[in-house]
């Protein structure tokens, strides 16, 4: 076990693998998503860490976002397992395109107000990254990861080398930003719509502490198929950083080519 809050559930690890081959499958991209019984998922497979619970467990506590209760977590073959509270909704990816102009704007609204309750949150340490203090994790990051490391000057000391790397040129990094919660990865696809048009976030394993500039990078470079307009919208809601999103682009070919100079 790596989490288990006391009396939290009945299940025990065994029980979960057992329900596992009968369970309903509901992602098996990368991550594995298997529904078992009425009010519970597990979520395990290829890159899922425990970063995930300890982010989604410092969400809850400090914030009124809607986030999945993690009722406990174990590993097993080197694999985590995931045992969270399964929402009955829809992707907003999914959902989108259906809503009205006045469902859409509430779904906004809410949004919106989860983006300022991360971005208020403090850092209990000084150090970016995840909420464990593990490696980063994400697009800018390349897909071996990076670090851990213990300063934001340590963070953009990396940003920059990769910049001294990579061909063309671009505004240098500078750690004159505050370090804010990040999830990182706000496609449509990671947040639910529930019955009551309640907005939940989920897949918050690249999340953590990160200059004030990278969600708005993340949705900026955010990848297709995705409900028109999502981009223009999300982004109205995070002060703008176009200087600082060129200079990430500028460094992706050598996340890309060259990830270990």
């Amino acid at each position: 076990m790596i989490f288990c809050p006391e009396g939290d559930v009945s299940l025990s690890p065994a029980e979960v693998l057992a329900l596992l081959p009968s369970g309903l499958v509901l992602h098996n991209i990368g991550p594995q998503v298997i529904k078992i019984g009425d009010d519970l998922v597990v979520k395990y497979g290829f890159g899922v860490s425990a970063t995930e619970v300890h982010s989604m467990n410092f969400v809850r506590r400090h914030t009124n976002i809607l986030v999945p209760r993690i009722h406990f977590a174990f590993r097993h073959n080197n694999e985590l397992y995931i045992v969270m509270q399964y929402i009955q909704g829809t992707t907003l990816e999914a959902r989108w395109n259906m809503m009205d102009d006045n469902t859409r704007t509430a779904t906004l609204l809410q949004l919106s107000g989860y983006l300022r309750q991360l971005r208020a949150l403090e850092n209990p340490s000084s150090s970016p990254g995840p909420v464990d203090q593990t490696a980063c994790r994400g697009r800018w990051f390349s897909i071996y990861n990076a670090g851990p490391f213990q300063t934001h000057a340590e963070l953009v000391k990396w940003l920059n080398h990769k910049m001294e790397i990579a061909p063309g040129s671009a505004e240098p990094f500078t750690d004159n930003y505050r370090l804010v919660f990040t999830h990182q990865d706000l496609a449509p696809r990671n947040l639910l719509v529930d019955e009551a048009n309640q907005l939940w976030m989920i897949d918050w394993e690249f999340s953590g502490w990160y200059p004030a500039y990278f969600e708005y990078a993340c949705v900026a470079s955010l990848l297709q198929p995705i409900p028109q307009d999502w981009i223009s919208e999300v982004l109205t809601f995070l002060d703008s950083y176009e200087r600082e999103y060129r200079s990430l682009r500028a460094i992706q070919w050598a996340l890309e080519f060259t990830p270990f100079a």
